[in-house]
């Protein structure tokens, strides 16, 4: 009985090991796909969008061979890059097995290759992907609705190229997202106020596009570390909902105007803050020149007219890169600035300022502390200074780890052997006294 039991049992066993070789050939030599269905062919879908001219064979989309299963051979010669799956996935021989034995498409990132087309509605059909970036290619046309439908997206990347429309709706659906990057393309319209509600968004790329309007509340992004909307046209004030877990703030090259508001104090974590290139007027003070963390502050090519900052307080500054370049700044050259203890570069180049240069800055040039580093960049040219040149500067004009311009002011004598004198000659005299002698 026992001999027949066991007889019994090889022959169920030889039957079932058969039944799953049957089951796992595809013509006699393919494995059947342990991929998704529906994530192959929205894969296939994809690379059918993409203008077949530009799609090199040694490109990630060039190696997508739909002959094998994407997730099984994206370590082999097919599928070389641009995909990755679940780990722990496995084939399933049953029938009516779950689709949850499948694995999905976790990641989509695709080479800069210099893909064209379209973005294809059938991303959204990925609904296991936690990564897409697709930049640095030339896709063009709108972000396709259907993008809204990937919930569990965290970095999503679309910069640098060629995409136009307004920013889609469905992007408030991805509420797992911490990075979104749609830099470098061709989008208009306003920034959507539903960004406010991605609350696990940590960086926020939205520069040299074409958007407009006003800038809107963002305070409620209580992870937002990053905001670079630089290069576009927004306008309005500067925007004073901002949350305080900001470390960098670019803003430049926009149409913003009115004053720097003192809230930018709030900001407790702020490393960088650029709003260059825009049309703010008023005064510079202490809630930026003072600011505890601050430490590169760009506010160049704007229309501010003042400085007025407690030099106490700016001693405590952790500036190391300061730019007031192409204001109205006007008045006596500020010592306050020789006495910040971090600061190695310095451009107050083209404003107003007149008189004599400090002392302080030269000594600041040379200074050799550990409580007091030196000044390596002072663009100071295109002002109306006067007078001789402190003598600590004579000790550092052959030296080239300093980069200095002190041309285009009312200096009588401006050596033209050292460097800081040579590339364009000072004023011409009767316009420094006719500017000294106006009220």
């Amino acid at each position: 009985m026992r001999k027949e039991l066991h007889l019994a049992t090889t022959s169920t066993w030889i039957h079932m090991v058969v039944a799953m070789l049957i089951l796992s050939c595809d013509s006699g030599t393919q494995v059947s796909a342990i991929t998704d269905p529906n994530d192959i062919e929205a894969l296939k879908e994809v690379k059918a969008s993409i203008d077949a001219a530009t799609i090199d064979a040694t490109s990630c989309v060039g190696s997508w061979d739909f002959n094998v299963d994407p997730c099984t051979s994206r370590f082999g010669e097919q599928f070389t890059c641009g995909i990755d799956c679940t780990s722990g996935g496995h084939t399933s021989v049953l029938p009516n097995a779950s689709m949850d034995a499948y694995e999905r498409v976790t990641s989509l990132q695709l080479d800069d290759a210099g893909y064209a087309g379209v973005l294809s509605p059938w991303l959204g059909n990925l609904t296991g992907l936690r990564f897409l970036r697709m930049s640095g290619n030339a896709l063009r046309a709108e972000i396709p609705a259907s993008i809204g439908m990937l919930s569990q997206l965290m970095m999503f990347d679309l910069s640098f190229n060629n995409l136009s429309g307004s920013i889609p709706d469905s992007i408030l659906m991805l509420h797992n997202l911490q990075s979104l990057n749609l830099a470098h393309n061709k989008l208009v319209g306003s920034i959507p106020p539903f960004l406010n509600k991605l609350s696990y968004l940590t960086e926020l790329r939205l520069e040299s596009n074409q958007l407009s309007g006003p800038f809107p509340d963002l305070r409620k992004l209580g992870l937002l570390q990053m905001l670079d909307a630089s290069n576009n046209r927004l306008s309005g004030p500067f925007p004073r909902q901002l949350p305080p877990s900001l470390c960098s703030v670019c803003l430049r090259n926009n149409e913003f105007s009115g004053k720097l508001p003192k809230s930018i104090a709030t900001l407790n974590q702020l490393n960088v803050l650029d709003v260059s290139n825009n049309a703010f007027i008023g005064c510079v003070g202490d809630a930026m020149l003072a600011h505890p963390t601050l430490q590169q502050l760009n506010l160049s090519m704007n229309k501010l007219s003042q400085l007025r900052a407690h030099p106490k307080h700016v001693a405590k500054s952790r500036m190391v890169a300061l730019d007031l370049s192409y204001n109205m700044l006007s008045g006596p050259l500020p010592s306050i600035f020789a006495g910040m203890r971090e600061l190695a570069s310095l451009s107050l180049r083209y404003n107003f300022f007149h008189g004599v240069i400090p002392r302080s800055y030269g000594v600041k040039a040379i200074a050799n502390a550990e409580d007091m580093k030196p000044l390596e960049r002072l663009m100071l040219d295109g002002n109306y200074l006067t007078g001789p040149l402190p003598a600590p500067f004579m000790h550092v004009a052959s030296d080239r780890s300093m980069s200095a311009s002190f041309v285009d002011n009312c200096f009588v004598d401006c050596p033209q052997k050292f460097t800081f004198c040579q590339g364009k000659s000072q004023k011409a005299q009767t316009l420094c006294r006719l500017f000294n002698s106006s009220p």
